[in-house]
């Protein structure tokens, strides 16, 4: 994809701009590599981003131009794109290819779908954050481990996840029945038993140094999964 243009998809019209310009420009990826490597993706994201309220991260100079969060859809919106309104903002829904494209192409390089469902069901999964103090930390691993074994122990399976530029979400994927203020009582109970066994650990974000933050996001909407194309 070099020339600017249309794109057809699920019987939709997208309208591609600037495909040569470089939004990795240390690695010489443009944006139309990105948009072809969004579509390979497409069956992965789709599937966790599906009935949630999504927020969006733009990066319109490419990841080392200035960058903004973006929760109201964006206006011009094409026909095909569906979007839900909770709390007076509208929010894309990102459930077609065609949509992941068109917001590709306005350079969202970080999605952020809510825990929250847009059909108001139970939580279908939870998720411990992992943050480091300091970037590029070789205890994180460790960590991970430590937080999968402890879970384990309570019969409760996680799979970790890289969030954000350096942290790690441990998702745990859930039954029906569950609150989120429940879940949000076990995760406090869980980073304060992983602070007070392991010391490099902390269940309260501040400012400690050489520690692994380890906490559990209180509520769906304000609170989500990052999916970041590093």
């Amino acid at each position: 994809m070099t020339e600017a243009g249309r794109l057809r998809i699920e019987g939709n019209e997208i309208h591609i701009t600037n495909p040569n310009k470089m939004l990795w420009p240390k690695s010489g990826i443009t944006k139309g590599m990105y948009l072809q490597t969004l579509i390979t993706l497409s069956p992965y994201l789709l599937r966790y981003c599906q009935n949630r309220y999504l927020t969006t991260i733009r990066f319109p100079d490419g990841v080392q131009g200035p960058r903004f969060y973006q929760k109201n859809a964006p206006q011009p919106l094409p026909s095909f794109v569906e979007t839900c309104e909770k709390d007076g903002v509208n929010y894309v829904h990102l459930n077609s290819v065609s949509t992941l494209l068109w917001l590709g192409n306005l350079a969202v390089l970080e999605f952020h779908p809510s825990f929250d469902l847009i059909t108001g069901d139970d939580p279908d999964y939870w998720v411990i954050d992992l943050d480091p103090d300091q970037e590029e930390d070789e205890r994180l691993t460790e960590a991970v481990l430590l937080v999968g074994e402890t879970l384990r122990s309570i019969g409760l399976e996680s799979v970790p996840k890289t969030s954000g530029a350096s942290g790690v979400q441990m998702v745990i994927p859930l039954q029906k029945g569950f609150t989120f203020e429940q879940l949000h009582t076990v995760g406090q109970f869980t980073g304060t038993y992983l602070a007070q066994k392991y010391p490099g650990m902390k269940s309260k974000k501040g400012l400690i140094p050489n520690t692994i933050h380890c906490g559990m996001p209180r509520n769906g909407l304000k609170n989500m999964a990052i999916y970041w194309t590093r």
